[in-house]
């Protein structure tokens, strides 16, 4: 057991170091809201899945995300958020968004937010802050 002391305090020092951030969007209001994200093409392109398992895979690995539609041709997603709920779109261990996969995001709520740039998505989410550390967040009152 002695002999194994050092490996496990390794790994332990080494997977205890990093943090995982994530890019969500947030609901609080009372109502659903409507997420529709346009994914980039190029991008889409180079992804280990083939475009169409992609675009119709790609909100499983978020909770609390409802997909409404798919456009295989346009390259876009609708999805449901429920209130009280958050949608992770991103993430990683120690980094900011980079928003690579995306060429627009809209959010249909009372209002509808565009962000159809890479300045508006980091402007929205905060992403060039001093702190990087957990939750890169949009949230919708």
């Amino acid at each position: 057991m002695i002999k194994y002391f050092p490996i496990i305090l390794i790994l332990i020092l080494i997977s205890s170091c990093d943090y995982f951030n994530s890019t969500r969007i947030c609901n609080s209001t009372p109502r659903n809201i409507k997420i529709k994200i346009e994914f980039d093409s190029i991008n889409l392109s180079n992804k280990h899945l083939p475009k169409n398992e992609f675009l119709k895979r790609f909100h499983e690995w978020s909770n609390g995300m409802n997909l409404l539609e798919v456009d295989t041709i346009n390259n876009f997603c609708i999805y449901q958020l429920p209130p009280d709920s958050c949608c992770e779109i991103e993430g990683g261990n120690n980094r900011r968004p980079f928003f690579d996969d995306f060429s627009k995001i809209t959010i249909i709520s009372t209002d509808t937010i565009i962000l159809d740039t890479k300045d508006k998505m980091r402007e929205a989410f905060n992403a060039d802050r001093k702190n990087t550390e957990y939750y890169f967040d949009l949230v919708i009152k």
